[in-house]
């Protein structure tokens, strides 16, 4: 039988070595917190995620009728700062830490399965109201003059180097380690860091070796050594994939090469790749070639390209949050996450915008979100494709 462990721990910058804090379940919840869920609650925990000294709240929900989860993150006033749902694996831990110069901390996260748990940091932006994945890694625990693998159980502490106007973390670049398992794909994301920590030798051990010789590294210094595309190219951040943005009236239009252009859901040459991805959807065929995924109102039809080898979107309408990007975007995203990411500077009213328009540089794909309130109330997909 699997056991499903749920940890929320809070690391404070203090020292060299950090140890993990815990923080209070609650089990009697506000109204206010009551009413927000909307939903039967699994738990409720307080912690300072924003920095400000003032503990906010995180809820989860017991799973729906399609088996997903809604974690919601509340401010201390009981306004919603951000929620998102997933698929409950065996493992969900999540731990904060401030590893670097603002004030929120960012998020330790392992989530995952026996057989496969990724581990990433997040950052917590404020501005956004949203959570940033800034790389996978892989962990390793430091004892007794050997290594470890550092599940999140077994983990106690993170050795960090305080420098002026940094904070660094021990980083290795040239491991030897290889993962499989049920994990996450790395897509843009060339190696998984290794990130050395301190706790329990009770895993198995890695010969040092395999480690390779780690350096205290920035986050920011480690996410520009882990990633090979989507890197800045205009005053806010570089995009080498960014053609040119213009906007007219209430309509933003971006045309980009980015890859989430053409394979928002990732690049997939089998539709078993696809549907696997999508759990929650139902599927049905509309010849050997085409089928469609629906789940509500939501619908995405997509065609086995065997001549490219790939599946390709054909049309698509999305409403509800549930259906992510692999880059994380979906409704309810925030305008400023959208421009963030696409390196769009200079909107001088991005409140005015009503769509967003994203058109691939090179193949006949168009996407429209539907802009209310700041936020993706609604995504459309288009294509040239001709049945």
């Amino acid at each position: 039988m699997r056991l499903t462990c749920i940890i929320f721990l809070l690391l404070p910058t203090v020292g060299l070595s950090q140890g993990f804090l815990k923080t209070d379940t609650l089990t009697t919840y506000p109204k206010k917190i009551i009413d927000i869920a909307k939903q039967e609650i699994r738990d409720v925990v307080q912690v300072d995620f924003n920095g400000d000294g003032k503990k906010g709240y995180i809820i989860r929900t017991k799973p729906d009728k399609a088996g997903k989860e809604m974690e919601i993150w509340v401010n201390p006033e009981y306004t919603v700062f951000h929620r998102h749902s997933y698929f409950r694996g065996d493992y969900h831990f999540i731990q904060f830490i401030n590893l670097d110069t603002d004030p929120e901390p960012e998020v330790y996260r392992a989530t995952g399965y026996e057989n496969g748990i990724d581990y990433e940091i997040l950052d917590v932006n404020i501005k956004t109201e949203g959570l940033k994945r800034l790389f996978f890694f892989d962990p390793i625990i430091s004892a007794n003059d050997k290594t470890y693998w550092g599940y999140p159980w077994a983990t106690k502490s993170v050795p960090t180097q305080k420098t002026t106007g940094n904070i660094r973390v021990k980083v290795s670049l040239n491991h030897s380690i290889k993962r499989d398992g049920e994990i996450a794909p790395l897509k843009k994301q060339l190696i998984r860091p290794a990130i050395l920590l301190e706790g329990n030798a009770d895993a198995f051990e890695i010969a040092p070796d395999r480690i390779g010789k780690p350096n205290w590294m920035s986050l920011e210094e480690v996410r520009e050594a882990v990633f090979s595309t989507n890197k800045p190219n205009n005053s806010t951040k570089e995009n080498e994939d960014l053609i040119e943005w213009t906007i007219r009236k209430d309509t933003l239009k971006i045309a980009t090469t980015d890859d989430i252009g053409y394979f928002p859901f990732g690049k997939h040459s089998k539709r078993s790749q696809i549907v696997r991805e999508f759990e929650e959807f139902s599927n049905c065929d509309i010849n050997d070639d085409r089928f469609i995924l629906f789940h509500n109102t939501d619908t995405i039809e997509f065609f086995n390209d065997t001549d490219q080898g790939v599946v390709q979107i054909v049309c698509g309408d999305i409403s509800e949050p549930a259906c992510a990007f692999v880059n994380s975007f979906r409704v309810g995203t925030t305008v400023a996450e959208v421009l963030e990411y696409y390196g769009v500077d200079g909107v001088m009213k991005p409140c005015d915008i009503s769509v967003i328009m994203i058109e691939t540089g090179v193949t006949g794909m168009w996407h429209y979100y539907q802009i209310q309130n700041n936020r993706i109330r609604r995504i459309i997909f288009e294509t040239d494709y001709m049945f």
